[in-house]
Parts: structure tokens; C-alpha cells; sequence
């Protein structure tokens, strides 16, 4: 892993992270209209498109696909996450290591923590115990956008607009991209807006 300034999942300081773990942790509802995305390859695929500066993996997607697709897109790989089955306090528990991670050719780690939750403490002692296995430059600081559940073309990259004009680095979006009938048309006007700057309005007519 390397710090921000080399990484390849930067590009002029700014960075669009396809998240793609939504299989197990939302299960199939969430591909609902668009199954083919069942699929990784089709996810793998998008991810090759410019706008992509890093995909979001966990570690079975990492192991199964990451390979054949090491030379064109940076890893983030999501160290921990459960099942749409679990029906209890929200709670990820991490199910690989930093060192394999880095093995498998992570660029950078990505772990989701539920604040608020009455298992918020052991998350926080587990993602303590990770940070202390990764290797930081105290520079290099990335501050980014997680998408959420899909909403409007419009309102989404007004969002984005938002938040980038207040120095967010740039975001980790999932649903709002494959979740569409056009991924690659969101993934233009993404780019647009992260990188060129453009307002979201002109970036979605463009």
C-alpha cells in the first residue's frame, strides 16, 4: 500500500471508488431490475471506465475476479462486513487481514463502522487493531463520499457538486451507479463533475 500522493487510485488529488460489496450485505433485492449485475464481471467491467479511479471489494470478489483484472483497475478491499440475514445491532466483523489484503494487491482498505449502535465500542477496538497494521503517511489524508442508496441522476450529482466545492476528495459509490439502466452514462457524468469540475447540471446534459 502506498501513500495517496503515489497511489494509482488518485487521480489529481481526487478519487471515484466503484463500492461493489453490496452482494452479500444487501443481498439480491439490491440487484432488483438489474440482474445481470449478479454477474461481478459486469461490475469488474464498469470499473475499467475512466472515471474509476479504485473498485471497493471484499474478500471473496478479491480473490475470485481481482486477477484477471489487477493491471486495469486499483484495489480497495473492504476488510469487514456480514450477510442481509443478520437481524441484530448492526455489526461488520472483519473477516481478512490487512497483510493478505496487501498481498492480493489492495492499493488502500476500506471499514464500515456504525456509530450509534450498542456494538459501537468493539468496532472501534477492531478498526483500532487494523490501523495499527497499516502503514499511513500522515499527509495524506482521503475524505470521501459514500453514495448510499440510489436516488435521482439529478439530485445525486448535486450531491456530489456539493461536496466536492467543500473539499471532499471524492466518493465511494455503489448503487447509484450499477444500480442504473446506464451505469456508464452516471460514470461520465461523474467525472465531469469530480475531476473536470463542471456543474451537475451541464455534466448530466453533456
Amino acid at each position: 500500500m502506498c501513500s495517496l500522493t503515489d497511489s494509482p487510485m488518485a487521480r489529481n488529488g481526487k478519487t471515484i471508488i466503484l463500492a461493489h460489496d453490496h452482494g452479500t450485505e444487501i443481498g439480491p433485492s439490491g440487484f432488483e431490475g438489474v440482474e445481470e449485475r449478479l454477474d461481478p464481471r459486469e461490475v469488474f467491467e464498469m470499473a475499467r471506465h475512466d472515471a474509476v479511479t479504485a473498485l471497493g471489494i471484499g474478500k471473496g470478489l478479491t480473490e475470485t475476479y481481482y486477477p484477471s483484472y489487477e493491471d486495469d483497475v486499483a484495489l480497495l478491499a473492504k476488510l469487514n462486513g456480514t450477510s442481509s440475514l443478520w437481524s441484530g445491532e448492526p455489526y461488520l466483523p472483519q473477516n481478512w487481514s490487512v497483510e493478505y489484503a496487501a498481498e492480493l494487491g489492495a492499493d488502500a482498505i476500506g471499514y464500515t463502522i456504525y456509530p450509534g449502535s450498542n456494538r459501537e465500542p468493539e468496532m472501534f477496538e477492531d478498526f483500532r487493531w487494523v490501523q495499527e497494521h497499516v502503514v499511513k503517511a500522515a499527509a495524506d489524508v482521503l475524505l470521501v463520499l459514500s453514495g448510499g442508496a440510489k436516488v435521482d441522476d439529478r439530485a445525486f450529482l448535486e450531491l456530489v457538486e456539493r461536496v466536492v466545492d467543500a473539499g471532499v476528495r471524492g466518493l465511494a459509490v455503489g448503487r447509484n451507479v450499477w444500480q442504473r439502466e446506464d451505469p456508464y452514462r452516471m460514470l461520465d457524468a461523474l467525472e465531469r463533475v469530480v475531476f473536470k469540475q463542471e456543474p451537475a447540471a451541464v455534466a448530466l446534459d453533456g
